[in-house]
């Protein structure tokens, strides 16, 4: 059985930002590509609707890159609610043995991700990895200001 590799992305202020009505800190779509090119799985999991994920995702013109989106109504929960993460990889075909990155700019959604052996990434642009406490700094592997600099990391020093 060969391990695979999940990149779970939130949406909202993870993938873009929005202040103001504009868009801030968007995604750049070719990190996406790498990503896919390395023949990466690229799952949206957001708490929003369906529809607001698709809405954005159209907006951010990523969607060619989107293996899965699992959206609040979709799978019947809210993330950081464990069992919902736990139907997403039971939807999603995932294994515990597989390369999972998880992507969130909430502490408490990450947290339940590294529960389950998740990689957890916090995506925040005024926190830094000195600002966690040493729970935190258990449950949360990396820091990043930006979206794109985490996958550049990752595509760079992991499998």
């Amino acid at each position: 059985m060969s391990v695979k590799n999940y990149y779970i992305f939130d949406l909202d202020d993870t993938l873009y930002q929005k202040n103001d009505g504009q868009i801030q800190n968007c995604i750049n779509s070719q990190n996406l590509k790498k990503i896919k090119d390395k023949n990466g799985f690229i799952i949206v999991f957001s708490n929003a609707s369906y529809n607001h994920c698709i809405f954005w995702i159209d907006k951010l013109k990523i969607s060619k890159y989107i293996s899965v989106i699992i959206s609040t109504d979709i799978i019947g929960g809210l993330k950081p609610d464990l069992v919902v993460y736990l139907k997403l990889m039971m939807v999603c075909n995932i294994s515990r043995n597989d390369n999972i990155f998880f992507f969130d700019n909430l502490k408490s959604n990450l947290v339940s991700g590294k529960k389950i052996g998740w990689n957890t990434l916090l995506i925040h642009p005024t926190i830094n990895i000195d600002d966690l406490d040493s729970c935190e700094k258990n449950q949360i592997d990396y820091v990043f200001k930006d979206i794109n600099l985490a996958i550049e990391y990752l595509m760079e020093n992991c499998k």
